[in-house]
């Protein structure tokens, strides 16, 4: 997967470093013809200055005819660069899995309130949709995520095994979460007015990984490159997490004979983060969310601007105490 930078960024940065590296080519001719016109001045002694001012300001207009051509020819040798982060996988195998257990309505209910347990489930039957559900298991040789063109990988993974349960579940759209739409059909026939629901396609899962290795780095130059990559990719993180890190080791890349240091050695490290989101609501209690259409909102929201949401919304992140 490839998140793609923005061109005029990508040209910005390789005119600055073509004016950065012609710059210092620059000088190098400068050097070598304040040596040519230190010798012509011992063989020459009649030499002017008029005519040493036109040799530099013909340096000085040759320089502008190099730094054109070069910048001309910058994306012939090489084609312009386009990626801003990019995944790479290798050896990457799928399987997903299903047997009695996961058949059937209450057999995938139960999966997911086994997997959601914090979600309180309705006292009367959900009629769904879509529902389904499978148990999943994914390996991979090497997991790696690049920035721009950085050979240092933010992130680097070695024989990724990732197993556990994945469902889905839409649930059927009450009356106000059904918006009519107008399909256009040419003639002969006319437009017809259908109705779609409202409600989204939720995912639940539990899930457990294992990898051989799983390498983070980071440095103060890469800053730039991840408010770039915030502002062109939204992220977004679980309400909470439990990672564990088997052997944690803290290296430090340098040009220096620290280099390849080892900074620190945590063995058998596990590290949980706990959140917690505060609202007017029970912020686990997205089943008796029900979007509404424009047209149909109930009266009392008439004289103000509807939000099926506002109650989960409106919080904030705390840690649990």
């Amino acid at each position: 997967m490839v998140l793609c930078d923005d061109p005029f960024e990508v040209k910005l940065r390789d005119n600055y470093e073509l004016r950065e590296d012609e710059f210092r080519e620059s000088l190098k001719r400068e050097r070598m013809l304040d040596a040519k016109i230190e010798e012509l001045r011992r063989t020459h002694p009649l030499l002017t200055q008029g005519k040493i001012d036109d040799l530099y300001a013909n340096l000085g207009g040759r320089n502008v005819e190099i730094f054109v051509q070069r910048a001309q020819r910058m994306y012939e040798a090489r084609s312009m660069r386009t990626a801003l982060f990019r995944w790479e996988m290798e050896q990457v195998d799928l399987m997903a899995l299903a047997d009695p257990s996961f058949h059937g309505n209450d057999n995938v209910v139960r999966n997911i309130q086994e997997m959601d347990p914090d979600s309180p489930w309705p006292d009367e039957e959900i009629d769904f949709i879509t529902l389904w559900c499978r148990a999943v298991r994914a390996t991979c040789h090497r997991w790696r995520f690049l920035l721009r063109d950085f050979p240092q990988p933010l992130l680097d993974i070695h024989e990724l095994l990732l197993f556990g349960r994945l469902a889905g579940a839409e649930q059927q759209s009450s009356w106000r979460a059904r918006r009519t739409c107008t399909v256009s059909v040419a003639a002969p026939w006319s437009d017809v007015q259908i109705e779609r629901g409202m409600n989204q396609l939720k995912f639940y899962h539990d899930f457990s990984c294992h990898a051989e290795s799983w390498r983070l780095a980071y440095g103060a130059c890469w800053e730039p490159v991840i408010a770039q990559c915030n502002l062109a990719w939204d992220f977004v993180s679980p309400p909470s997490k439990l990672l564990r890190l088997g052997e944690f080791n803290v290296y430090v890349r340098t040009a220096s004979k620290y280099d390849d240091c080892r900074l620190l050695h945590l063995p058998r490290l596990k590290l949980t983060i706990g959140l917690t989101w505060h609202c007017l609501a029970d912020p686990n209690e997205h089943l008796a969310v029900q979007p509404c259409a424009p047209d149909r909102i109930p009266e009392y929201s008439s004289n103000q601007e509807h939000d099926s949401t506002s109650e989960l919304e409106w919080g904030e992140w705390k840690f649990p105490t």
